[in-house]
């Protein structure tokens, strides 16, 4: 009998332990769509600051209240993902001060005696009676982060008058699915709706075993911008051509595309004469080191392989830039 209970008594904590080391990867990991967000909230910091260069310094130093999440997920992760986003921009020794007091509860008394408990954004009297406090002298803001149904929506506030200096709801379900920087989320959903269009220069050289030389006019697009397609004037490789160039980026890498062209030769053209065989082809692939400059192997059908280097928008190419 006793052998029996102590059995029982073992499955029980066994059981128990079990159920313990599988519970927090299940309660604490953050949802898929607020990590999204996270993302996209990323992208809308590195965009304002990247657009306007005195804001960072005019925010400086910051309050941070406590970010508040919504879902039970995200009760653990939030804030230390918030913290993690705000700290890559700005990284001065006092540029970020926790501040508890920005999203407490805060007991009112109105007329005849009336008590209310408000717990949301600060006044403007809650700002400014916040720099009263030795820990928070010299601050210019106070950054809201909230995780709501709809999003995160991140709110900075001007101490002085409670002026909104930035205010965005990332919302990661309206984003392109996988454009990431430095394409930019949120500059490529400005462009979208602004209706403009990505049109870029490529001239490329190639020098071993062949020689190359191709200036090429192109324009990106696609639900996830990863098609390129333009014209390309020839100069070598083949010779005095014109042809219609499409290119690919690799979604595993989008630094790579695979392209393939097909030639016109402009002496078939200007020539009286008929020109059996005038079409030609390539192929190749193209990877980009950094966004001005890559390197790229092709193969055509009339002149050989070759080896050599490209070039985004050059200088003398000032209208495209």
């Amino acid at each position: 009998m006793v052998k029996f209970q102590s059995k029982n008594i073992s499955t029980k904590i066994l059981v128990v332990v079990s159920l313990w080391c599988v519970q927090p990867s299940v309660a604490f990991a953050m949802l898929e769509q607020t990590n999204s967000d996270l993302v996209l909230l990323d992208d809308a910091i590195q965009n304002k600051i990247t657009n306007d260069e005195s804001f960072s310094a005019s925010v400086s130093p910051m309050l941070v209240a406590t970010p508040r999440h919504l879902w039970t997920e995200s009760q653990s992760d939030f804030a230390p993902a918030v913290w993690a986003i705000f700290k890559k921009y700005w990284t001065a020794s006092g540029d970020l001060i926790q501040c508890h007091d920005c999203n407490m509860q805060r007991l009112h008394v109105a007329k005849q005696h009336t008590i209310s408990i408000d717990s949301g954004d600060l006044s403007t009297a809650d700002l400014l009676a916040l720099t009263s406090d030795p820990r928070y002298q010299g601050v210019k803001s106070v950054v809201f982060t909230t995780e709501t149904a709809s999003g995160v929506e991140l709110k900075i506030l001007r101490i002085s008058d409670g002026a909104i200096l930035f205010h965005y709801l990332a919302d990661g379900r309206i984003t392109l699915n996988q454009a990431k920087p430095p394409l930019g989320l949120i500059k490529e959903l400005d462009r979208r709706e602004r209706g403009e269009s990505l049109a870029y220069i490529f001239i490329d050289m190639g020098f071993y075993p062949a020689g190359l030389f191709h200036m090429s006019f192109l324009e990106q697009w696609g639900s996830l911008n990863q098609h390129i397609t333009g014209v390309t004037l020839s100069l070598v490789n083949p010779t005095l051509a014109i042809g219609l160039t499409y290119r690919y980026m690799l979604p595993f890498n989008r630094r790579i595309t695979a392209s393939g062209q097909l030639f016109f030769p402009l002496q078939a053209a200007l020539s009286p004469d008929p020109v059996q065989d005038s079409l030609s082809f390539s192929v190749g692939v193209q990877a980009a080191v950094s966004s001005t400059f890559g390197v790229f192997i092709n193969a055509g059908s009339k002149g050989g392989a070759s080896l050599g280097i490209s070039f985004y928008n050059p200088v003398f190419f000032p209208f495209m830039l």
